[in-house]
């Protein structure tokens, strides 16, 4: 088998038709700077390699063909999108099961016409041509492509489906490759069932991938309403205690300043003085940082804090939180708080039971900060701390939710804990919003 020039430009054309392909999948994704800087230079790198014409048959096809093309793809969609290299392969997998639809569509719509034997250049310039890819591609991003991901990325979760991808696109590409190499020739129906079968497997991978991100989006909004609820359950039960630790502290209050009334030394009057400064410090624990969620949250643990002797500081700025959702901002700090607070409980020494948070930006960041002390060990897996049997109150409990709100903003979460001091930090970009 012979180099040529229709070989060639044959594979430059399945190239371009995957790379626009890829293009209807990657435009809702989140884009790198300079996005179209990177997405023209990058198409032109792509397929000139595709230039690169090696003979081969049967199933050395798919790997002197197809798979070093895919990967070119999936490299692009990783060069010009703020995504993980596995969602760029993902992404591209999707790519070409709708260019394999579109291919198998054409081929179908052309047999026994005169079409299909014409040459190279004259399918470009065919209203069918244009028809099955144009009309496949614009269906396909209503369908499926815009409807995938979520935030701009696939998420971990794509891991699991890709299974599907892995397994039922052989099977399309082998039929394919089979109707081509011993039915057309012969004619007869054989080789429109192959194509037809070629083009359902496509269609049906992406099926089942959009219904299974559906529905674990409408399994994820339920576990929100019930967590939800779980919270305004325990807000409440919260309010009744913080109420009766106002009335304890003003019914305090009233005895002391009528007790001062009766005080005549001067050491005596200034104890009393500071007792009654020290009653309505309670007061301290409404913070304002110009953002309504996070003031609630925070106040809400203020006084969780005020009432187990716990001291917590705070330096943020709410304002820069206008953009992410009230739910996600009580996730974040809400378990962040409660695993703080059930950590420092435990230290018996009121120097150390010490809360610190801090939020602040730089550059284009949104860094979160909470630092406490802690006593007993830690263990960690994959990164995150655990929770062991006997040590039920520490900060294994939400960190996963923590780590996913962060990832949804395209974000990242570190912990930390050396020399008995434990820092959460969450780092998320704000270019864009």
């Amino acid at each position: 088998m012979n180099w040529t020039l229709a070989d060639a430009v044959n594979n430059a054309r399945f190239m371009m038709e995957l790379l626009a392909a890829c293009v209807v999948f990657l435009l809702p994704l989140r884009k790198r700077r300079r996005f179209l800087f990177r997405l023209i230079p990058g198409l032109v790198v792509c397929i000139l390699p595709a230039l690169l014409y090696i003979p081969s048959t049967g199933a050395l096809l798919i790997v002197t063909k197809y798979l070093p093309l895919l990967v070119l793809a999936a490299a692009l969609v990783f060069f010009c999108c703020d995504v993980s290299f596995y969602d760029a392969v993902y992404c591209v997998l999707c790519a070409y099961a709708t260019q394999h639809f579109a291919y198998s569509l054409l081929v179908a719509c052309a047999y026994n016409t005169d079409y299909y034997a014409s040459t190279w250049y004259a399918n470009w310039l065919s209203p069918v041509y244009f028809l099955c890819y144009g009309g496949t591609y614009v269906l396909f991003y209503f369908l499926f492509a815009r409807s995938l991901p979520e935030g701009g990325r696939y998420g971990s979760d794509a891991r699991q489906s890709m299974l599907s991808v892995v397994l039922v696109l052989p099977f399309a590409l082998f039929f394919s490759l089979v109707a081509k190499m011993w039915f057309y020739e012969e004619g007869g129906r054989v080789f429109l069932v192959c194509q037809f079968y070629a083009m359902l497997c496509c269609f049906f991978v992406l099926w089942v991938q959009t219904s299974q991100r559906k529905r674990t989006r409408l399994q994820a909004e339920l576990e929100v309403q019930r967590q939800l609820r779980a919270k305004q359950q325990e807000q409440y039960e919260l309010s009744r205690e913080n109420i009766a630790l106002i009335n304890r502290k003003c019914h305090d209050l009233k005895h002391q300043v009528a007790a001062l009334r009766t005080v005549r030394g001067e050491e005596a009057r200034e104890a009393s003085l500071r007792e009654i400064e020290r009653s309505v410090m309670i007061y301290d624990a409404i913070v304002k940082t110009g953002n309504e969620v996070l003031d609630t949250v925070l106040t809400e643990k203020s006084l969780l804090c005020e009432r187990e002797h716990i001291t917590m500081t705070c330096v943020a700025d709410g304002s820069k939180l206008d953009f992410m959702d009230a739910v996600d901002l009580y996730t974040i700090f809400g378990n962040a708080l409660d695993n703080a607070i059930e950590s420092v409980t435990a230290i018996p020494d009121p120097e150390r039971r010490v809360i610190a948070v801090t939020v602040y930006t730089r550059s284009s960041l949104l860094l979160i900060q909470l630092e406490n002390y802690y006593e007993q060990p830690l263990t960690f897996a994959d990164g995150l701390p655990v929770t062991t049997k006997g040590q039920n109150s520490f900060h294994g409990f939400g960190m996963k939710s923590i780590q996913y709100t962060t990832e949804k903003y395209g974000g990242i979460m570190t912990v930390h804990a050396e020399d008995h001091l434990f820092i959460l930090r969450v780092s998320i970009p704000m270019s864009g919003q």
